[in-house]
């Protein structure tokens, strides 16, 4: 009787939680946040960072592609939830005379492993199990194919899009049982080429696929939607005049997200957000508002109203990784420039259950024909803990910088960023609009790296503020000192 009112008692404090707390997660787990680079074994390879996925235990999956004097292979990172390495898995092309082979995208198979694909000489597959162990590696007859995206199919399988290589490019699908077997792929023409994006599963089975035809080499290219059945026959396809490059899938409909063309409306490219009916109407239209030039490189959801995009953005002739946290409206609830070095682009993102979001892609590391994976873990407000970024005791960093704050508006807090390419005195220093100074965020000698530092205002009044960061170079033979200002508000 004892045991049966202990019971009822555990249910009732339980019941009472869940309808005090019904969305809280008692066992949420901290941000875990950081910047990394990763090489392979040759000191001038080109490496990039392609795609990731969630593996088990927190883990995760980065693949890719490594351009070296050995030729180009496909490689594959498991990551631990701090970016430790657990191993690294490098394939060649194993037909004869061919010496290039990339993993432009990677699916988790929901056992621990993962499967890749992506460009080679043929279409292939592999799949890889918790060890890096390869289950198979399976190639589907000739044809040059560059596949950009595989998901998994609701039949346990899995399927790719991209397009086959050729003088004129053809649409391009590959279907696979759980086990690498063919079970259908497909070409799908145009007047020149076609191009497949992206590719998402419907309730009902359907396949959807976004991409991009031309009727001719020199032609502007116009985007489709293509509706396909389970066996990947042609349902319905809808052109569209705006760029569609990739597609979510929502209630009732899809968000629809890509870069605007250059023309008398927009002077230069930028990244829209739209919603896509069931029916294939494009409403709510929206740019991202930016005075950069943009072009969309991933576009994921994070929650039921959050959504991220990532950007190449073109700062001062600087290739750089812009990111935004959005919502289902197109209003942005958080913008970043990750400007790891002057040429840093983030290819795919990733959003962990905790609310941290991953990143990855290449920096130019400017060294003789050398590029390096980058892969960054922020928290849901795209911050990422001050620490230098290195690669075998090497700083990367090139330039003094002092980047604008984030948010910017803000109230009441903010993070000031700025990087430095070697060891010196920091101060950073936080003055309101009349020059007094109101905060010493810095004051100490660092080592060289990227660095984010949190002001919270809550004890200050509305206004305009400064903020001046001042470096004093330990370098002997440089003697100018490197100080910069910036204007921030707080709106309470």
């Amino acid at each position: 009787m004892k045991f049966s009112k202990i019971i009822f008692v555990f249910f009732v404090v339980a019941y009472t939680v869940m309808l005090l707390f019904p969305h809280s997660n008692i066992k949420a787990q901290p941000s875990i946040t950081w910047q990394k680079l990763y090489n392979g074994p040759f000191p001038t390879s080109s490496d990039n960072g392609s795609d990731m996925c969630m593996a088990t235990n927190g883990n995760f999956f980065v693949s890719g592609r490594e351009l070296s004097p050995a030729g180009q292979r496909a490689f594959v990172l498991k990551l631990k939830p701090n970016g430790d390495t657990i191993w690294t898995r490098y394939f060649t092309n194993q037909t004869s005379g061919s010496s290039y082979l990339t993993a432009e995208a990677v699916v988790s198979s929901l056992d621990g492993g993962c499967v890749i694909t992506g460009s080679s000489d043929q279409p292939y597959t592999c799949k890889l199990d918790s060890n890096g162990n390869t289950a198979w590696f399976r190639k589907y007859g000739p044809g040059s194919v560059r596949c950009m995206e595989i998901i998994r199919t609701n039949d346990g399988g899995y399927i790719a899009c991209g397009d086959q290589i050729a003088n004129v490019r053809d649409g391009f699908l590959l279907k696979i049982d759980s086990l690498g077997n063919l079970q259908f792929r497909k070409n799908f023409k145009s007047g020149f080429s076609k191009i497949f994006y992206s590719i998402l599963q419907s309730k009902n089975t359907d396949f959807i696929l976004n991409g991009t035809e031309y009727d001719c080499e020199l032609c502007s290219g116009n985007s489709f939607v293509l509706t396909l059945n389970s066996y990947g026959d042609s349902i319905s396809e809808k052109p569209y005049t705006i760029e569609i490059e990739k597609m979510i899938q929502v209630e009732n409909g899809y968000l629809i997200c890509g870069s605007t063309p250059i023309d008398s409306i927009h002077p230069f490219n930028q990244v829209y957000i739209a919603k896509l009916s069931l029916g294939g109407e494009v409403s709510n239209f929206k740019i991202i508002k930016d005075d950069k030039v943009e072009f969309l490189k991933d576009f994921k959801v994070i929650n039921e109203n959050r959504y991220v995009i990532v950007t190449d953005t073109d700062t001062l002739g600087n290739r750089i990784a812009g990111v935004s946290i959005i919502d289902s409206m197109g209003n942005v609830l958080h913008r970043k420039i990750f400007a790891v070095t002057d040429y840093s682009i983030f290819f795919s993102v990733l959003p962990f259950e905790n609310g941290d979001i991953g990143f990855t892609g290449t920096v130019e590391t400017h060294l003789p024909q050398r590029r390096d994976v980058v892969v960054i873990r922020s928290d849901s407000n795209l911050y990422v803990k001050p620490v230098g970024i290195t690669q075998n005791s090497s700083i990367v960093i090139q330039n003094f910088k002092l980047l604008q704050n984030y948010p910017n508006p803000f109230n009441p807090s903010t993070n000031l960023e700025f990087r430095i390419p070697e060891q010196g005195f920091v101060i950073l220093k936080v003055y309101d609009v009349i020059g007094n100074e109101v905060a010493t965020l810095v004051n100490e000698r660092k080592t060289a790296g990227n660095y984010t530092v949190k002001w919270n205002a809550g004890d200050y009044p509305s206004g305009v503020y400064f903020y001046k960061l001042a470096v004093s170079s330990s370098n002997p033979l440089r003697t100018a000192s490197f100080s910069e200002t910036k204007r921030m508000v707080l709106l309470k």
